[in-house]
């Protein structure tokens, strides 16, 4: 692979204090062979005035007829990957940003058998950035993790993602289950049977927390629909797929899940439940937290 395209998805909503950084980010990028498509989902402030302040001719602009909000982000993702005419696919929010150097970096990674590469992502609070800690980490340091490793949780940043585009359509583009709000964990599980994911030990992204992140916004609803597309994922496998898998660490995680769902709807008796079950089938990590949140609720 010699110096190929990579196409940019940025989708965007009321991001007009943050778009130009994630502009500016891309157009700094020491790789040059880019193109930048932006989904602006009818933001009603100046964020594509912003937008169009910019003029090079790198940069698309699509913004979306109606409002699609957060149950359709896959409609952006898809559309702009329609239009992408990049043999790699990178992913950058509308209020995220990147190291200068992330593009050259990632791109020389991805041979015929890497599917997808990710790295570490630094989070910036307003006008500070925080490095990520080595221990939180760990789990990363896999060079190319297996489907048991991701089904224990989502482990790889979007802002930090390199995609072939080929083996993304191949599934259909960015996979959105019904009643998530999210395209990102959902997709990386189904790339995971088409070839290797690579980890790549350098800052690649830098992801920004602010106050109206969808994640913050519905953390309920995502953690509730993350349960029933593991299980959907589960289900597709086949027998040998399923046999590399560690089902008791894999059930364990599921049995967090829940817990933690039941937590957040007040069932602290179904919660203590789960959290029992953990402690019958899971790894180090699963029971440590399982014992944890035990403590924590033997007085409720």
């Amino acid at each position: 692979m010699n110096n190929p395209l990579v196409s940019i998805i940025t989708p965007t909503y009321k991001h007009e204090d943050f778009i130009g950084e994630c502009i500016e980010s891309v157009l700094g990028q020491t790789y040059d062979n880019w193109e930048q498509i932006i989904i602006d989902d009818c933001s009603p402030d100046k964020t594509l005035e912003k937008i169009y302040s910019y003029k090079d001719s790198r940069i698309r602009v699509i913004q979306n007829k109606e409002r699609g909000g957060p149950s359709k982000l896959h409609v952006s993702y898809n559309n702009a990957l329609e239009l992408a005419n990049g043999e790699l696919i990178a992913v950058l929010e509308g209020d995220d940003c990147w190291p200068k150097d992330k593009l050259e970096k990632q791109v020389p990674i991805h041979e015929k058998h890497v599917v997808l590469t990710w790295g570490l992502a630094a989070e910036k609070f307003e006008n500070k950035i925080v490095m990520p800690q080595k221990k939180r980490n760990q789990r990363q340091q896999k060079i190319c993790p297996d489907l048991n490793e991701l089904l224990l949780g989502n482990i790889i940043p979007a802002v930090t993602v390199m995609i072939r585009k080929n083996e993304l359509c191949k599934i259909g583009g960015f996979w959105q289950p019904v009643g998530a709000v999210l395209v990102d964990y959902p997709t990386w599980l189904l790339l995971k049977r088409f070839g290797y994911f690579v980890f790549i030990p350098a800052i690649l992204g830098i992801h920004r927390i602010h106050d109206q992140q969808i994640s913050k916004k519905h953390a309920t609803t995502m953690l509730e629909s993350s349960i029933y597309y593991i299980d959907d994922i589960l289900a597709r496998l086949n027998t040998i797929e399923k046999r590399n898998l560690n089902m008791r660490h894999v059930t364990a995680a599921q049995c967090l899940r829940r817990a933690s769902l039941s937590e957040k709807v007040s069932d602290i008796i179904q919660a203590k439940k789960y959290y029992r079950k953990v402690l019958a089938l899971g790894n180090l990590q699963q029971c440590f937290k399982a014992v944890k949140k035990l403590l924590l609720l033997r007085d409720v």
